[in-house]
Parts: C-alpha cells; sequence; structure tokens
C-alpha cells in the first residue's frame, strides 16, 4: 500500500479530529504516519507557521498520499492552503476530510474573490474530498469541487451488546459536549425544568459534561432557574466516562453549532441511548425519525421535554436502543479504520 502522511492536531488536545484520530490510532500500521501541526521545537510561537512548513515540505518526500483533516473556517482555510499547495508541488495524491463547517465561512467562499480563487486553484485539486453528511457532499459541489466525494462518519468506540430500558425508578438525561452556547445546553436545562415543573416529573435529572469557558455561566444559570437534579462535571474520559453512558438513558443534544458529525451522537448510539437532537449537519444522515432518536428545526425546549416523555414508553425505548446498537456497529473503530484504509488502496 502506498504510504500515507496524516495531519492531525495534538492528540492530547481536547476535539473531536483529535479525539478520533487518538482513539483510531490508524498510524499504527507501518505505511500510516501522523503529522502533528501543533507540535515542534518552536511550539506556541510565531516561528511555528515556518517550522511547520519546512518540516512538512520535506517529510513529503517518503509518502505518496497526504490526508489533511480541515474545518472550513477561516484559520484552519488559510492553514491547509498552504499544506494542500506543497502537496501540489511534490504531485502527491491529496484526500481532503472536511471535519468541521462554518456557514458563514462557506459564504465568504462564495462571494470573496480571492478566497474563492484559492479554494478553486488549490482546494479543488484534491483526489477525494471526504465529509460528514449528504448536506457537505451538496455544499462542496457547489463551491466548484467535481471529483469524488464521499460520505463517512466519525467513530465510537463504545459498542453495547444489550439494549437498555427504561423505568419509573429515574429518568437519566445526557448532554455531554464542548460547553459552547450554540451546542444547546440552555436549551438542555430548560427542557429539564419543564419535565420537572410541568409534568411533575420528580424523578428526571440531567448530567452535563464536557468544560468550556462558560461553565461557570452555565453553573449560575442552573441556581438561578432553582433547577434541580442537575449536575455539571466537567469534562469526562475513561472509565468515568464510560460510567456515565451506561448509568444515561437518553442524550440530549440540542445543537445549532456549525457541525460535522459530532462523536457525541455515535458515542450515545454506540451505548444504546436513544438521540434526541437538531436537523443539523451530518446529524440527520445518521439519526432516522423515530427509529433510533427524534430530531427537530426547533431550539424551543418545550418540544424536547415532549419528546423525552415520548420515550418514558419502555416498549418505544427498548426498540430505539436496539436499532442504535446495531446501527452503531458501521462506526466502530475496525470498521471505520477499514473504510479509511480502502479510500488510500484505491488512490
Amino acid at each position: 500500500m502506498k504510504k500515507v502522511l496524516i495531519v492531525v492536531p495534538d492528540l492530547n488536545l481536547p476535539g473531536g479530529v483529535a479525539n478520533y484520530y487518538k482513539t483510531l490510532r490508524i498510524d499504527k500500521h507501518k505505511h500510516i504516519k501522523y503529522f502533528n501541526i501543533n507540535g515542534g521545537i518552536f511550539k506556541n510561537t510565531a516561528l511555528r507557521l515556518i517550522e511547520r512548513n519546512i518540516s512538512f515540505f520535506f517529510l513529503l518526500f517518503r509518502f505518496k498520499i497526504v490526508h489533511v483533516n480541515p474545518s472550513l473556517l477561516n484559520k484552519a482555510f488559510l492553514r491547509e492552503s498552504v499544506l494542500i499547495a506543497i502537496s501540489l508541488l511534490h504531485r502527491k495524491k491529496i484526500i481532503v476530510f472536511v471535519r468541521g463547517w462554518g456557514n458563514d465561512f462557506e459564504n465568504k467562499i462564495h462571494s470573496n474573490k480571492i478566497y474563492n480563487q484559492i479554494f478553486r486553484l488549490i482546494w479543488c485539486k484534491a483526489n477525494v474530498f471526504i465529509v460528514l453528511g449528504n448536506v457537505f457532499k451538496s455544499k462542496i459541489k457547489k463551491l466548484g469541487y467535481n471529483k469524488n466525494v464521499i460520505i463517512e462518519t466519525t467513530l465510537s468506540e463504545y459498542q453495547s451488546s444489550i439494549p437498555k430500558s427504561i423505568d419509573n425508578k429515574g429518568v437519566n438525561l445526557l448532554f455531554i459536549s464542548r460547553l459552547v452556547k450554540e451546542k444547546g445546553v440552555y436549551i438542555a436545562i430548560d427542557a429539564l425544568k419543564i419535565l420537572q415543573k410541568k409534568y411533575n416529573i420528580k424523578n428526571v435529572c440531567l448530567y452535563i459534561a464536557g468544560d468550556g469557558d462558560i461553565r461557570k455561566e452555565v453553573e449560575d444559570y442552573i441556581n438561578k432557574q432553582e433547577v434541580v437534579n442537575c449536575s455539571v462535571l466537567g469534562a469526562v474520559h475513561g472509565d468515568t466516562k464510560d460510567e456515565l453512558f451506561q448509568k444515561s438513558h437518553i442524550l440530549i443534544f440540542p445543537t445549532y453549532h456549525g457541525e460535522g458529525l459530532p462523536n457525541t451522537i455515535l458515542e450515545a448510539m454506540g451505548s444504546g441511548l436513544p438521540i434526541i437532537s437538531r436537523i443539523n449537519a451530518g446529524i440527520p444522515d445518521q439519526v432516522e425519525q423515530g427509529v433510533n432518536g427524534f430530531l427537530t428545526l426547533s431550539l424551543k425546549p418545550e418540544w424536547y421535554a415532549e419528546t423525552v416523555l415520548k420515550l418514558l414508553d419502555n416498549d418505544t425505548y427498548q426498540t430505539i436502543s436496539k436499532n442504535n446498537i446495531e446501527k452503531a456497529k458501521h462506526y466502530s473503530i475496525s470498521a471505520v479504520s477499514s473504510r479509511l484504509l480502502s479510500i488510500y488502496s484505491q488512490l
């Protein structure tokens, strides 16, 4: 197989891309190597930009395929434009796996002549684009790319074998994500309050797992709204994260962020949790209405509270849990790794 260089962030940093490649460890194959865009002698200095590009240039002599993983955002676009251009100078095969999507930046590429030319003259020379949903495939085509576009997924390191059940002893809702307002954390909290106050469900709680700049604001909001049984856990990893998925019943994730396909969705599915989320980014490609979860365009917490009520029927709950466990096999580490290796072998 041709040797592949995969451009990745520091795998010790938080974020979906780092977690994906840290979990996948596809670099265990002798013909595949990770290139850390955050590392180097001049890490966290202005000289890092020069060092990275020079290191990348000379490293490319050993590889046939370059695989970059940008988000369609200004900083990543400019950084990856340089790396793709260097790869083109070396006449390498290029794979662009778009991981996050900024709608405002997409509009900038359409409207700004310089950005539009960069995309058409550099990015459109890539051999393959990988995207995380049909919506992104359509967007890439509209930006001017007319070659091969493959729809892929992120992955789940969780693979339960036994469907979950739900009863009147307690319902544990889970919100797990980086704490950013646009991920919908306040909507989840408000939905919990509605369940407790309007529907008088006393045995429902919400676990909020994740960290971010708004953590203190979230904690203050919970106290101000006098919401009970709502715990902000911070970032969770390893056994703590495993236990959290095991004791949770439903994922509530009202994101209106510029997503690709959140790992949270697939991890919850692999754990047998029904999904309550939004029609956003690549989520509708993986969550089928009423089959393995429920989706909406709404940002109203009332809709999320009412949807939780639908899942309190154990027959409905167990059917969806079983469907998710089966579907999540498609997102296992071995399945995702196998599909990537197949893409490399076909170039």
